[in-house]
C-alpha cells in the first residue's frame, strides 16, 4: 500500500541478492526431498539408531 501511495520506493535489486538465491535453492531442495521422507523414516525406524530415541 505504501508503494502505491508513494511513501515507499520499490527497488527490484533488493530481490536479487546472493542470500535470496541461497534461500531459493534451499526451498527447492526441501520441496524436492519431500518425496523421500517416508523412505527415510522407514529406514531409520528399522535401523539400530532408532533404539536410542525410543
Amino acid at each position: 500500500m505504501a508503494i502505491l501511495e508513494g511513501r515507499q520506493e520499490f527497488k527490484i535489486k533488493e530481490f536479487f541478492k546472493l542470500s535470496q538465491f541461497g534461500i531459493l535453492i534451499a526451498i527447492g531442495v526441501l520441496w524436492w526431498s519431500h518425496q523421500y521422507i517416508n523412505i527415510a523414516v522407514k529406514t531409520f525406524n528399522s535401523s539400530f539408531l532408532s533404539e536410542f530415541f525410543n
